[in-house]
């Protein structure tokens, strides 16, 4: 019985190597295509404000960390779409994508005690865990409709906020 059962695993092992080998195919027929991201970062020019993207799907964006070299309280808006530009590696072919955004990540703002609004996009759609948690600044803010999620503690220790 073991024996059979060894040879049941080889032969199972020798037919996944087999599949897995070049077929003698060209590797530029591949369908994928490694991209490398120039710019995942925006920074506003005017305030100071730095946002960090993350692909959350083939046409939108999660905000997954903010800095800014503003310290005064001051508002932020969540961008509706970015642009992110993807360059194909060993070539010089950039491809320029607008992306919506989406969702704001767990603890992207955490803390940000210079943040006292918050303009959110119409297509916002979820709000991570302690997102806006501790930015003791923010005292208005309006969800937007479209909102479906706001995770556990997104806004806990706000105390500006009525």
């Amino acid at each position: 019985m073991k024996k059979l059962l060894v040879l049941l695993l080889a032969i199972m092992m020798l037919a996944t190597t087999v599949a897995c080998t070049d077929m003698g195919e060209d590797p530029n027929d591949s369908v994928v295509v490694n991209i490398t991201v120039d710019a995942m970062t925006h920074t506003d020019a005017a305030t100071g404000d730095t946002y960090t993207y993350e692909f959350l799907n083939s046409v939108s964006v999660v905000i997954t960390d903010f800095s800014s070299t503003n310290y005064e309280p001051h508002a932020i808006t969540i961008p509706d779409v970015v642009t992110v530009v993807t360059k194909k590696q060993g070539s010089g072919t950039t491809t320029e994508m607008d992306m919506t955004v989406a969702a704001i990540g767990d603890q992207a703002f955490y803390a940000m005690s210079n943040i006292s609004e918050v303009n959110f996009n119409k297509s916002l759609t979820s709000i991570g865990e302690f997102a806006f948690a501790n930015c003791e600044s923010l005292n208005n803010l309006k969800l937007p409709e479209n909102l479906t999620t706001i995770g556990f503690g997104a806004f806990f220790s706000c105390d500006a906020l009525t």
